[in-house]
């Protein structure tokens, strides 16, 4: 599951593994988006969804120091996104049928 994370400037961000990234992208493959590197299976991924990018470890460090303080417009577009990504996890750990729609 997500951990939900506040940089000192106040931007969220989510620490996932690489499993979940995978899963919730529909991606097998998933990649920093910093270094354009492969992430291991197992592995923890920061995510930032106001950004929709996810960094390894290493990278991560790095990219959060350099994120600006957020406001205005630009402070619900991050709410949104959080949610919206934190929606998808919730969904995730759902049975397949408990998903589905009755007929």
């Amino acid at each position: 599951m997500p951990i939900h994370h506040n940089t000192p400037n106040g931007v969220a961000y989510l620490t996932i593994t690489r499993d979940e990234l995978a899963s919730c992208t529909n991606n097998r493959y998933p990649i920093c988006d910093e270094c354009l590197m492969g992430l291991s299976p197992g592995e923890d991924v920061t995510l930032v969804p106001v950004l929709n990018m996810a960094y390894c470890q290493r990278c991560a460090k790095a990219v959060l120091a350099t994120i600006g303080q957020l406001s205005g417009y630009d402070k619900i577009i991050e709410k949104r996104c959080l949610q919206a990504y934190l929606n998808t996890f919730e969904q995730m750990k759902k049975p397949a049928d408990a998903t589905r729609e009755p007929k």
